[in-house]
């Protein structure tokens, strides 16, 4: 015990007790949630190349985006009528069901993935689509809400780390799963349902951490810190308002769109060069689940090793700036050598060192902030704004196209923006924690 509590105490800073104990749970709750979307991203869009193809996810994101906004206006009502536990059972029961109905679809040997027709008319796959983005956008926010609402801004920078680790592991785990039960390509059909099976298994466990985690922990050791007051009841279009108004509030937001704006461009090369040197089905699935694994282990282990350690020695304005200059060298190397692998290893660190670093640094933004901020402006960021950035993204690939001295310059553009804009938010995040400020 001696051993574990010292090896915690180095790699986080975390002593034991209750403070301990509550990360760990979050932790076991990232576990759950970010396992059970691991495979179903590759997932997702290997069905949707397959069964519509690679041509048409341009309007699927731009479905996604509408579909977004009256999703989180949905959601600012249900904030007004549940407590912060409560939303997660309400939220959590309805996509266990419709995962569900969707594991019974896809073992439909017409509508499901044993029809190896290739058409826009396949409508299983674009609402299973639908399905895996809308789950992971709706509770990813949700669950950094009420992990920033139940944490201080110095708790922050020690158990975020930790919380990022249990996460990348669930996601790893599932990923390594998810690739042995695809790696034979002749299984494919049979194993895209029960993968999916699982998944919703162990998504379902998030709401058992969460509820031990309210059940054992002290009150308080489930706050942020600040002294706030009680607003009165905000509208559904308020989130949206602040996000307008607030220019704290729209620098978090910039973060998210530049960064999802050079997701969604280099994303559509990567598949468009996948589909281009991969004619079986399978091959393509396999090979977008090996890149899987490969960006989850290094979430994994730069989790493990380096998020609570930088952001401790170097604070969240320098941490939120190196990892688009990171990017801007990344995405330099393929600029002189474009091709799917060069590609494929800048979404590896794009999309590893996001989920492991970038991301909880930039969620400890929300800490000094107002509760409906937190839930309603964070939830039209993390819904609305994150399908709508996607849905600019796949517009400008229109315009781009697959040149790769355009696209790489141009992903080099919004990296060098991204890069100023982390230094004007990490300042004045950093201003606001050293006064105690609480921003509205």
């Amino acid at each position: 015990m001696r051993f574990f509590s010292t090896v915690i105490q180095k790699l986080w800073g975390l002593s034991a007790g209750d403070e301990l104990k509550k990360f760990l749970y979050l932790a076991a709750a990232g576990f759950c949630l970010f396992g059970s979307f691991s495979p179903l991203k590759p997932l997702k869009e290997s069905l949707f190349i397959n069964m519509v193809g690679s041509e048409y996810l341009s309007y699927i994101k731009i479905i996604s985006a509408v579909m977004m906004l009256l999703i989180v206006m949905l959601y600012s009502k249900i904030v007004d009528c549940f407590s912060k536990q409560n939303l997660f059972y309400v939220v959590l029961a309805f996509y266990v069901v419709v995962g569900g109905i969707f594991v019974g679809l896809l073992s439909h040997p017409t509508l499901g993935v044993a029809n190896a027709t290739v058409s826009p008319y396949r409508w299983v796959a674009w609402g299973f689509y639908l399905f895996v983005e809308s789950y992971l956008t709706v509770m990813m926010s949700l669950f950094w809400s009420f992990v920033n609402d139940v944490t201080s801004a110095s708790s922050a920078k020690k158990g975020y780390g930790m919380i990022m680790f249990g996460s990348q592991a669930g996601a790893f785990c599932l990923a390594a799963l998810g690739l042995y039960m695809v790696i034979d390509p002749a299984l494919y059909v049979a194993r895209a349902p029960l993968l999916l099976s699982i998944c919703m298994v162990l998504f379902s466990l998030l709401g058992f951490f969460i509820l031990r985690l309210n059940q054992t922990i002290p009150a308080e050791q489930l706050n942020s810190g600040h002294r706030e007051a009680r607003e009165g009841h905000v509208g559904i279009l308020e989130g949206f308002l602040v996000v307008l108004k607030n220019r704290y509030v729209a620098g978090i937001f910039s973060l998210m769109l530049f960064q999802e704006i050079i997701v969604s461009l280099m994303f559509f090369q990567q598949a468009y060069l996948v589909e281009q040197t991969f004619i079986d089905h399978g091959l393509r699935t396999n090979f977008l689940f090996h890149v899987n694994l490969w960006f989850q282990l290094l979430s994994c282990v730069f989790a493990l090793l380096g998020t609570s350690y930088i952001h401790r020695k170097i604070g969240t304005r320098a941490s939120l700036m190196s990892f688009p200059l990171l990017l801007i060298c990344s995405c330099l190397v393929y600029f002189f050598v474009p091709n799917l692998y060069t590609v494929t290893i800048f979404m590896i660190l794009l999309k590893g060192l996001h989920y492991a670093f970038n991301q909880p640094v930039r969620e400890t933004l929300y800490i000094p902030t107002s509760r409906d901020i937190k839930y309603k402006a964070k939830a039209w960021i993390d819904v609305a704004g994150l399908r709508g950035a996607k849905a600019l993204g796949f517009g400008l690939t229109n315009i781009v196209g697959h040149s790769s001295s355009v696209l790489g310059l141009t992903v080099v553009g919004f990296l060098s923006v991204w890069t100023l804009m982390a230094s004007i938010v990490g300042r004045a995040n950093e201003k606001a924690v050293q006064k105690d400020i609480i921003i509205k």
